[in-house]
Parts: structure tokens; C-alpha cells; sequence
């Protein structure tokens, strides 16, 4: 059956379509944190190649002394927000993308472990 091969052959031929990542997937929405509960929320810094986007999954849960976690503080200057980077919140509902300062997106970049995870507290 040509015709398909043809379609095929006829839509390598078309010109490149551009789209910005951030127009692929909806923004991240913060869920709120309970202050009775005493939570925090956690970032999971995903495996990744300098170069590769930045992809991450974020986990809100209590920390107290009955519920101590093991996690890594970064604190930055938060930057300007003209030009912001884009990262990538996974999540069981599907991929989010979050604007971040150009700063939190490079120092991420430079933390970020090539063969495994990384849990870390942003302020």
C-alpha cells in the first residue's frame, strides 16, 4: 500500500515546526502545605545530563520529630524573573512545567546527579 508511504515521505519533507517547551505541557500548580501537619515539600532532583533538561518531582510531607527525612538545603538569590528557565515537574498526573529564575535553573543543572536521584530542600 503506497499511500501511506507517500504520506510519510510527505510529512519528512514539510518544514520543522518550533514549539517552545513550556507550550507542551501545562504549568505546575503548588499544592498548599498544612502548617499543623508541619510539612515541607521536597524536591527530587531527577538523573540527568548536564546539558538535559531539568526534570524533578516535588513531595510534600511532614517533618517532625517523629517523622525525620534526609534531605540536602539549598539556599540561592532568587533572581530576576525576566528569562526564565523552564523545568519539568513529574508527577502521577503527568509532566508540568514550572518557570524558574535563570539561577535556580543553572545551579539545578550543576547539582543534578548523572546516575541517580537527588533529594534536596529549595527555600
Amino acid at each position: 500500500m503506497q499511500p501511506p508511504i507517500l504520506q510519510h515521505n510527505a510529512l519528512l519533507a514539510m518544514e520543522p515546526i518550533q514549539i517552545c517547551a513550556s507550550e507542551l505541557f501545562a504549568p505546575y500548580e503548588y499544592d498548599p502545605l498544612d502548617r499543623e501537619a508541619q510539612e515541607i515539600r521536597l524536591l527530587t532532583l531527577l538523573p540527568g545530563a548536564f546539558s538535559s533538561e531539568i526534570r524533578l518531582c516535588l513531595d510534600i510531607t511532614p517533618f517532625t520529630k517523629q517523622h525525620v527525612l534526609e534531605f540536602e538545603a539549598v539556599s540561592y538569590a532568587w533572581g530576576s524573573l525576566d528569562n526564565p528557565g523552564n523545568i519539568f515537574i513529574e508527577s502521577k498526573s503527568g509532566r508540568r512545567t514550572l518557570a524558574v529564575t535563570q539561577n535556580l535553573a543553572e545551579a539545578l543543572a550543576y547539582l543534578r546527579f548523572e546516575d541517580k536521584p537527588r533529594i534536596l530542600w529549595i527555600d
